[in-house]
């Protein structure tokens, strides 16, 4: 056993000095071929059965939208490059006024049609890729909807002595901060 892994091991490296130093090794244009056909996908062992459940799961999920974000997350780049350019606030409103129409061009009912799971996956990646949160997104690109009124939402009035006293504590900083 151990003789014939000597002599494989000597032989493997008899080999790899034998090749040709004086050959240019290049990458023609042509000769390209995707990356997943050369390497396998990443094999996860364990024995823990609920963790290799959700790595499939996720998994399946970044597969199916990793194309939108590499897309959308590109696009926002480009728009929060011509927005720094930009000074006049009436131009900036009819800039995202335009690359609104562009992202739902774009994506527009593949996206409405799009699970839950999907979404918050491809909001993970776009995170990822630009460092906006959808909160971040929606504040800049639709402004806060939800600060100024202009979009309803469910109200839960609290029902412990500490969520009340920590609401009434923020309405308290805000109202300072305005003042």
């Amino acid at each position: 056993m151990k003789l014939g892994l000597f002599i494989f091991l000597t032989f493997s490296n008899l080999i790899l000095y034998a090749q040709n130093e004086k050959q240019n090794f290049s990458i023609s244009p042509v000769d390209t071929v995707p990356l997943n056909l050369i390497l396998p996908d990443h094999q996860v062992y364990t024995s823990d059965n609920e963790f290799l459940k959700k790595w499939n799961k996720t998994k399946f999920y970044v597969r199916s939208v990793y194309d939108y974000a590499k897309i959308a997350s590109s696009m926002l780049e480009g728009f929060n490059d011509t927005l720094a350019l930009l000074s006049n606030n009436r131009i900036k409103k009819r800039y995202l006024k335009r690359a609104n129409k562009m992202l739902k061009n774009e994506f527009g009912d593949e996206i409405r049609k799009m699970s839950i799971n999907r979404g918050t996956h491809l909001m993970k990646l776009i995170y990822r890729n630009t460092g906006l949160t959808t909160y971040d997104i929606i504040k800049l690109y639709r402004g806060s909807l939800i600060e100024s009124g202009r979009m309803n939402y469910f109200k839960r009035v609290s029902h412990t002595e500490p969520g009340k006293k920590a609401v009434k504590t923020s309405k308290k900083k805000r109202r300072s901060k305005k003042d």
